[in-house]
């Protein structure tokens, strides 16, 4: 995605509908799944860390970690209260295997050629027992500028 996109997802993500939406929904999942107490959780593609920063006082017991490929994006993550954000691809996650109680990636994996090596980093990162939840983005025929203009590969 280019710098622009990333300024406007930073900028429209706190209020926009589907942002609103798209993090209630994770939380609940996370909620439903996750057994009481601590956990540590990776958000797998974070770009400006809209989803961290929305969840952490949800549960405060849970730690956040996120991951994007660009610098941009973890720099706007980071600024705007994110937390612990590095710089890393989805299909080469450093971190130890079984490390997360929890990997979230939300509209992630359309933008990947090799969404199936980003599938096997966040089921080696996932501690046993751990959950996972994606989003990706519905029905081709919705395909639009916008997929576009932020580098999706696929509906």
């Amino acid at each position: 995605m280019d710098a622009g996109e990333y300024r406007k997802l930073a900028a429209v993500e706190d209020a926009m509908w589907y942002f609103r939406a798209l993090h209630a929904h994770v939380g609940r999942e996370l909620s439903a799944h996750l057994p009481a107490g601590p956990g540590r959780i990776l958000d797998a593609g974070c770009g400006t860390g809209g989803l961290i920063r929305r969840l952490t006082p949800l549960r405060p017991e849970w730690t956040w970690t996120g991951v994007d490929v660009s610098p941009l994006a973890c720099e706007l993550a980071r600024e705007r209260g994110a937390g612990d954000v590095t710089e890393a691809s989805v299909t080469a996650l450093p971190f130890r295997a079984g490390e997360f109680a929890a990997v979230v990636s939300a509209d992630v994996l359309y933008h990947l050629d090799d969404d199936e090596a980003a599938l096997r980093e966040m089921t080696r990162v996932l501690r046993p027992g751990g959950i996972v939840v994606i989003n990706v983005p519905a029905h081709r025929w919705l395909w639009s500028y916008h997929d576009v203009a932020v580098d999706g590969r696929r509906r």
